[in-house]
């Protein structure tokens, strides 16, 4: 299993295109997700419900993630002993953690049509998820900074 790694981390062009692919797969997954809070927040779509809108989005949020994570695991093989003794590294894993959590338990109920928040809740909740998701999106860009 090694050899399909060996060749990424030789090549070129691997990794850089296997970035883009996982940066564009990131903006697909939290631009659907930020779809949904601005919308919570008044911010964005305004003329559907925030449940509707998220279950248009979900099926292009879920193959975002789905890249991301195919992606993500292709990065880090390719360059896991420099990756893995980078403390922002685990630091953007645990973010990345934290956010997915808060998608699939907080954030869901916002946008689940038979349990709708009161109005403060469901501002701090989609405040809250905008936050997180920025802070896995910084500690991925820190990665490559520090």
């Amino acid at each position: 299993m090694a050899a399909p790694f060996e060749w990424i981390r030789s090549s070129r062009v691997a990794v850089p295109v296997i970035e883009i692919i996982h940066l564009l797969a990131v903006a697909l997954a939290i631009g659907t997700i930020m779809v949904i809070d601005l919308s919570v927040l008044g911010l964005a779509v305004r003329r559907q419900a925030v449940p509707r809108i998220a279950r248009e989005l979900a099926p292009w949020t879920r193959a975002g993630f789905g890249v991301v994570f195919a992606t993500g695991i292709l990065l880090f093989s390719a360059e896991a002993a420099k990756m893995s003794s980078k403390p922002i590294f685990w630091a953007k894993l645990v973010l990345l953690a934290g956010a997915v959590a808060f998608h699939l338990t907080a954030h869901r109920d916002l946008v689940l049509p038979a349990n709708p928040l009161d109005s403060a809740r469901a501002r701090w909740t989609a405040a809250a998820s905008l936050a997180l998701w920025f802070a896995v999106a910084f500690g991925g860009k820190a990665i490559g900074l520090l």
